[in-house]
């Protein structure tokens, strides 16, 4: 979601350009929740990149498939 006015700065730019090239494509914003407008894909990406633990950072279904787990029968 966009976290704040440069997300949607850069947002809206690539949905202007996409539809130029994508002959109508239609852009939806969704706005991220307070709790989590903190983070970004860059920082995430830096923290595993340090081999640090982005699990606070990611859904549970996202930190599960990076490490090859399959979700849990119910």
């Amino acid at each position: 979601g966009l976290r704040n006015a440069s997300d949607f700065d850069y947002e809206k730019t690539i949905s202007q350009l996409n539809h130029i090239v994508g002959a109508g494509l239609e852009t939806i914003f969704l706005i991220s929740q307070p709790a989590f407008s903190h983070i970004s894909s860059t920082i995430v990406r830096e923290i595993i990149k340090g081999g640090g633990n982005a699990e606070p950072f990611l859904p549970a279904e996202v930190f599960r498939s990076m490490n090859g787990e399959k979700e849990m029968p119910k």
